[in-house]
């Protein structure tokens, strides 16, 4: 299944730098279900979200966002 949830503290003034490579995880998951549609993995993958809030860096694919959205809303400001 194609549920990922990373958190990444980043050293100071490297945020930017995480946030990129968690974007090319996002790609590389994306890659790897796209031509294998089962239990919507394509369409999570496709809908992953790459935050970042201070120091942190945030992968997050599902199939609920709006549940995690809440969650993530309670730790960290977006």
């Amino acid at each position: 299944h194609a549920f990922d949830v990373l958190v990444v503290q980043a050293k100071e003034g490297k945020v930017e730098d995480v946030k990129a490579t968690l974007e090319e995880r996002k790609q590389a998951r994306i890659s790897e279900f796209e031509f294998y549609p089962v239990n919507n993995n394509d369409l999570n993958t496709k809908n992953a979200l790459v935050l970042t809030s201070g120091d942190y860096a945030i992968l997050v694919i599902c199939n609920d966002y709006d549940s995690m959205q809440k969650i993530l809303d309670e730790y960290f400001t977006f």
